[in-house]
């Protein structure tokens, strides 16, 4: 049987039986609203990653405006650390939100709140690996100062020092960069794991797996019975999670262990601009590795998701090569909505078509 085939099948059995999503004590399901799921940003907050997360932070006003009003996601925002980094102790305990697969934020939000600004605070203030403010003369590598913003002003698409102040308080310092390895994969994992409040056993056995039963039910308000969830990776790198060896493509073992949690699951990513047929990638800030980067297309493309550069080559030639081209820009965030509402209407019309 083709595996499409084979997932949408599994997936139909299992929303037609669910019972491993969510808090059962939460009864609340679709209810015909065109537009309802439990929607994950899974955010790459490494160095190279501040302009493109800028300007997506500086983009969901133009999300809402794409949206009707009656929408209903639950949201939530993770980052692609799948261990601690910043351990003061030094033994591996100390876990900053955001790492392991632990929510951002005020954890689990709804769009029945100030959504597209707490999605902007929450990305910008802690989930974006900022260099330092400018000094003097020296604007390159830094966040630039703009003295006469005022907080009440539009910002625009660029970001400053000052915008970054009215957005995430007077005295704000940037948060710790993430880790090294982006594990992208398996921070989604670890965050639905943490979801669930009777979690299958393979969240805790599967290898490398830093989650304990006292996790269970950790990432609470989120995933609701019934409902579609939407993975939404946003990274320059390619996957490197760690139940997969370096060098393999195929994430069939990361979507296994979806499966096991239940639900409906589709897995879209802004990745790097990577060319399967051809081999060749443009716009490569981030240094991704092609089976890397084919784990996240062949997840997309597998859970009827989407795949689409998080990087646009503005050459007059129209062609971008190397690893940091001076053509290259962080992609249109517009398309990326575009693609993520056709998404979520397609499966809100047939949850049970979803993988």
């Amino acid at each position: 049987m083709d595996r499409k085939l084979l997932f949408s099948a599994f997936a139909l059995t299992l929303v037609s039986c669910f019972g491993g999503k969510g808090n059962p004590d939460d009864d609340t399901g679709p209810q015909g609203d065109p537009l309802q799921a439990d929607l994950l940003f899974v955010l790459d907050n490494s160095p190279s990653m501040y302009d493109e997360v800028g300007t997506l932070g500086l983009g969901f006003d133009d999300l809402a405006a794409s949206l009707p009003t009656d929408i209903d996601f639950h949201l939530a925002v993770t980052t692609l650390s799948a261990d601690p980094e910043d351990d003061a102790d030094g033994d591996g305990s100390l876990i900053e939100p955001g790492e392991v697969g632990t929510f951002m934020g005020v954890g689990a939000f709804t769009t029945s709140s100030d959504w597209t600004s707490e999605l902007r605070r929450t990305m910008l203030c802690e989930g974006t690996c900022w260099p330092g403010e400018c000094q003097g003369d020296d604007t390159d590598g830094c966040i630039p100062n703009d003295p006469s913003y005022q907080c009440d002003d539009d910002p625009g698409d660029q970001i400053t020092w000052d915008s970054l102040e009215c957005i995430c308080g007077a005295g704000w310092e940037p948060p710790p960069c993430g880790s090294g390895t982006e594990e992208g994969l398996e921070a989604a994992l670890l965050a639905l794991c943490r979801a669930t409040s009777s979690p299958p056993d393979s969240c805790f056995d599967h290898a490398g797996s830093p989650l304990t039963q006292a996790d269970a039910g950790s990432n609470p308000g989120f995933l609701r019975p019934e409902t579609p969830t939407v993975v939404l990776i946003l990274t320059d790198e390619g996957d490197g999670s760690r139940v997969l060896s370096q060098g393999e493509d195929d994430p069939q073992e990361y979507l296994d262990l979806f499966q096991e949690i239940g639900g409906a699951l589709s897995i879209a990513v802004v990745g790097p601009a990577y060319d399967p047929e051809t081999h060749n990638f443009e716009c490569n800030s981030g240094g991704a590795t092609s089976w890397g980067t084919r784990r996240y297309q062949r997840s997309a493309e597998i859970t009827d998701g989407f795949y689409t550069s998080i990087e646009e080559c503005n050459a007059p030639d129209g062609s971008c090569s190397g690893a940091d081209s001076e053509y290259c820009a962080p992609t249109d965030f517009e398309g990326v909505w575009s693609s993520l509402v056709e998404l979520l209407q397609a499966g809100a019309s047939d949850v049970n078509g979803w993988w």
